[in-house]
């Protein structure tokens, strides 16, 4: 994923500790932070 993200321009990649495919549901306050974020950056 690192590749891909390096290869599209303005992409944001987000590693998220301990989480697997279910993100909002594995790291909801995470994920939602980082939904915030992206959204205050539009």
């Amino acid at each position: 994923m690192k590749e891909l993200a390096a290869r599209i321009p303005n992409a944001t990649r987000i590693d998220f500790a301990d989480a697997g495919h279910l993100i909002p549901i594995e790291r909801p306050q995470a994920f939602t932070k980082a939904l915030f974020d992206f959204g205050a950056g539009i």
